[in-house]
């Protein structure tokens, strides 16, 4: 086995593992076809404008996923077309404090190379 196949394995092994790192996260696509997947969840306040220096408040969430994860569980990998008008991707989770919060995506980035998918969410109110 190559590093990089030890690598992808790996990718796959620790998003995946609940009774470690991850957490079973909920995906509804456009069309309302939801499934359970692993993924490593994270939300943290953000303090700072990067772009300006500017002090501000605001939470900043995010989950990594396999797409070994994505491809077992049939959904493709989710993407934000920009389309205002159009459903977004939904995302469902659970955080520390075990409040269950609904997110949309916002931005997908993609490491086609390692099998790595993280997705910038948004908090998503109807």
């Amino acid at each position: 086995m190559s590093l990089l196949e030890r690598a992808r394995k790996d990718v796959a092994r620790i998003t995946q593992n609940t009774s470690e790192f991850a957490s079973t996260v909920r995906l509804t696509s456009p069309a309302g076809v939801s499934r359970d997947v692993a993924a490593i969840t994270n939300e943290v306040w953000q303090g700072l404008d990067p772009n300006s220096g500017n002090t501000i408040n605001g939470a900043v969430a995010s989950i990594a996923i396999s797409l070994d994860a994505l491809t077992k569980a049939g959904l493709g990998i989710p993407h934000n077309d920009h389309n205002p008008k159009a459903k977004p991707w939904l995302v469902q989770l659970t955080l520390a404090d075990g409040v269950a919060r609904e997110y949309k995506l916002k931005e997908s980035r993609r490491d086609m190379t390692l099998g790595l998918i993280w997705f910038v969410l948004e908090r998503y109110q109807q």
